[in-house]
């Protein structure tokens, strides 16, 4: 268990020089990483595209997530093609 403990802590800080160190940010999209990230208090920004499709199926972005997220709202922005990308900010 300490071990993980240890991982968790190292992957933190190589994270956080990360961020210090690239002045535009990280984008991290893989599915793997956002709730392990987001469980370490990592991510400062969210952005989502909206295609113009109803699936009815598929993976969940937030699935398990506690407790709520509240996100402050940046900017839209409407592509040509009904494609609508969302820019939130962690409040």
């Amino acid at each position: 268990m300490e071990q993980h403990a240890s991982r968790r802590r190292d992957l933190t800080r190589a994270v956080k020089a990360l961020k210090k160190a690239t002045p535009r940010g990280l984008l991290v999209g893989s599915p793997n990483f956002r709730p392990r990230f987001r469980g370490m208090d990592l991510v400062d920004e969210y952005r989502f595209v909206v295609h113009p499709v109803v699936a009815g199926h598929g993976p969940f972005l937030f699935s398990g997530l506690q407790p709520s997220l509240r996100l402050k709202f940046v900017a839209a922005t409407r592509l040509k093609s009904g494609i609508v990308a969302l820019h939130y900010r962690r409040r």
